[in-house]
Parts: C-alpha cells; sequence; structure tokens
C-alpha cells in the first residue's frame, strides 16, 4: 500500500448500488413483506429472491393466503423502480421470466415459533450471524463508520445522476469502495484522517471508453 503508515488504521467498507444482483433481490423480497404486511398485519414472511440475466426466482413461505398477493407483479414493479426496463440493461421487467414458488409457512415452524404463544414468548424461525457497531467517530447521528457512509452516499448519489438522466450511459448495477486512514489514539479510540483510496465499479452501456 503506498504511504502506507505504521501505526494508522485503514479501515474498508463496501456499498452495492440498488441494481446490483444481492441489492436487487434484497428489495424484492421487502418488496413482497410490503405487500404481505398490508394483507395482514401480523404476517409471517420467509422470502428468498434470486435473479440472473432474464429471470426472477421467489422461493418462500408465508402466512398469507396466496391470492392475495400478486408476488409476480411485486417483482416486476420492484425491478422497474430500480432501472431494469430492458434486456439492454441485463434485465426486462416487463419480459422477463419471473418463477414464483411460495407457500404457506410450514406448520411445524409455525406451531414452534408463534403458534398460540404470547407475544413475548415467540421465537425465530432462522437464526444469522450479524456484524455492525455504532461509532461517533466523525458525528454523533448516524454514528456508522465513516467509511461506510461514504461508500453508500457514492452508489445513492449514482443512482440519483442516472434516473435524472445526467449520467445516461450508467446501468442500475453497480458498487463502491471507501478505505479510510485512521490515527489510533489512547484508550483504543481511532481518528478518521483522510480517505486513502475510492473505488467505483458500474455497469454501462457498451459505447462508453474507459477514459469518459
Amino acid at each position: 500500500m503506498e504511504d502506507f503508515k505504521k501505526g494508522h488504521l485503514y479501515f474498508a467498507s463496501e456499498s452495492v448500488g440498488e441494481g446490483h444482483p444481492d441489492k436487487l433481490c434484497d428489495q424484492v423480497s421487502d418488496g413482497i413483506l410490503d405487500a404481505c404486511l398490508k394483507v395482514d398485519p401480523n404476517a409471517k414472511v420467509a422470502m428468498e429472491t434470486a435473479t440472473k440475466t432474464g429471470m426472477v426466482v421467489l422461493l418462500g413461505e408465508v402466512s398469507v393466503p396466496r391470492e392475495k398477493v400478486n408476488f409476480e407483479q411485486v417483482a416486476r414493479d420492484v425491478c422497474k423502480q430500480v432501472g431494469f426496463t430492458s434486456d439492454a440493461v441485463g434485465l426486462d421487467c416487463e419480459n422477463c421470466n419471473v418463477i414464483v414458488n411460495v407457500h404457506a409457512q410450514d406448520a411445524n415452524i409455525a406451531n414452534a415459533v408463534h403458534g398460540s404463544k404470547d407475544e413475548k414468548d415467540m421465537g425465530a424461525g432462522d437464526q444469522g450471524l450479524m456484524f455492525g457497531y455504532a461509532t461517533d467517530e466523525w458525528d454523533k447521528e448516524t454514528l456508522h463508520p465513516y467509511s461506510h457512509v461514504l461508500a453508500n452516499k457514492i452508489v445513492e448519489e449514482m443512482a440519483i445522476e442516472r434516473k435524472a438522466g445526467k449520467i445516461p450511459w450508467l446501468r442500475p448495477d453497480c458498487k463502491s469502495q471507501v478505505i479510510v486512514e485512521y490515527e489510533k489514539l489512547p484508550k483504543g479510540i481511532v481518528k478518521p484522517k483522510r480517505v486513502y483510496n475510492i473505488l467505483i465499479s458500474t455497469q454501462h452501456d457498451p459505447s462508453v471508453s474507459n477514459e469518459e
């Protein structure tokens, strides 16, 4: 690493744009959750979404009657909102293949987690390991690492500029990485000193050169 300073901390954060496959799948699953909650505020939803060129696959279990939610249309609406409106950008929201494999929540899971249980005694239908922390390293409101805030802001601004037509050659799928250099202070405190490196990767129209 150039200009690497001994005793300093270098922390990297990555953020993906709304058109990145991981983020698109999250948004589709969130959209289905919202649709189910409109039908039943106490709905139980376990939804996984997968996507590939020309295809979106919905896999999950829900407690609401399937006929009450148009799962396919929710997926198409989310893809359209993100900007996937033609095969040229990787996905055509109107004509892509949407496969729906959604059924009622498994009775054994339902009974073990929430069936006939008091609200204070409800369990979880899944488990996971999460990483994260709050920090006031640069402000008292956001409480996120500075590198994380910057990485998110970059992809958010890219989406705004793309949708406004200011950078028409951008496509929805993108990501950013920001490395911030921190100075180590006494008592385990670290202080941001500078942005060490910024990396932006994005899908774009084939006519655009690297220089542009």
